[in-house]
């Protein structure tokens, strides 16, 4: 034991001689004009927002209301399901989406695959994705969505399914792997097709 505490003392120094040679330094002193100024800093005054009722941010609207529950997440519109078809269309075309699937009989309509590379020019949804999912769409990426539309009493319901797929390196190849569904992407593209629907 005392050789261990011996070989402490020769590695750790004992600095209690300095501290008895230490004085006591008095308080510091705050100035009077600090203690009770009501001075405000620019830098930290929140400015006062002018129209604040002209910004819309996620707008309500009574005949459009996202749902959800534990598993999904689905727009009700109070619209008749051909409209409600019709629009959505024209909300694809818009942001440069092809359809592989058309099919109002069964209400699916499936987007064609739409792929993501740096080198490729990015319109539309689609430049949107890009830039919020920032470096993972830097290397090729694939998205697809299934659309699917539910009659209900007075309202259509509309349900988004997101498909990934990713370039990887295999073997000195790159393939096309799977990758998991995105409820991010889902939740994006059913509000902009509330905004869309309800403002067009």
């Amino acid at each position: 034991m005392l050789s261990g505490c011996s070989t402490i003392d020769n590695i750790i120094p004992d600095y209690r001689k300095d501290y008895e040679k230490s004085k006591t330094e008095p308080e510091l002193e705050v100035p009077p004009d600090l203690i009770h100024s009501t001075a405000k800093s620019q830098n930290l005054s929140i400015p006062e927002v002018r129209n604040a009722r002209s910004i819309k941010v996620l707008p309500v609207s009574k005949q459009a209301t996202i749902k959800h529950n534990a598993n999904s997440r689905w727009l009700e519109l109070e619209a008749d399901p051909k409209i409600v078809w019709a629009k959505i269309k024209q909300f694809l075309k818009k942001n440069d989406f092809s359809l592989k699937t058309d099919n109002p009989s069964t209400g699916i309509m499936e987007t064609e695959w739409a792929e993501y590379k740096a080198e490729i020019p990015q319109t539309g949804i689609r430049k949107f994705f890009a830039k919020t999912l920032g470096t993972s769409y830097s290397t090729g990426n694939r998205d697809k969505f299934k659309i699917r539309l539910e009659r209900g009493t007075d309202i259509t319901r509309i349900f988004v399914t997101h498909k990934g797929m990713e370039e990887v390196s295999h073997a000195n190849n790159f393939i096309w792997q799977n990758r998991p569904s995105d409820p991010e992407l889902e939740a994006e593209m059913l509000n902009r097709i509330k905004v869309f629907v309800t403002t067009q």
